[in-house]
């Protein structure tokens, strides 16, 4: 391997690891909204208030209320 193909290497290795950890952060913070619509929900705030508090679509929130959204299931 010459020095070309190693710096190509490194290359493709450090845009692998940046778009892993951009998928990560993307799928936490799409968790982490999901699991505060449950909290709010039950608290009894209405799907409004935690559409608007969380900026997530009023259709979003109902899935999410109703259980048909998974974890990490992008928003």
């Amino acid at each position: 391997m010459n020095l070309h193909d190693r710096d190509i290497t490194r290359a493709a290795k450090r845009e692998g690891l940046r778009q892993g950890l951009s998928q990560g952060l993307a799928q936490g913070a799409s968790k982490a909204k999901i699991e505060a619509a449950k909290k709010f929900w039950g608290n009894g705030v209405s799907q409004e208030i935690i559409a608007q508090s969380l900026d997530l679509p009023l259709e979003k929130v109902a899935e999410i209320i109703n259980g048909k959204t998974s974890g990490v299931s992008p928003l």
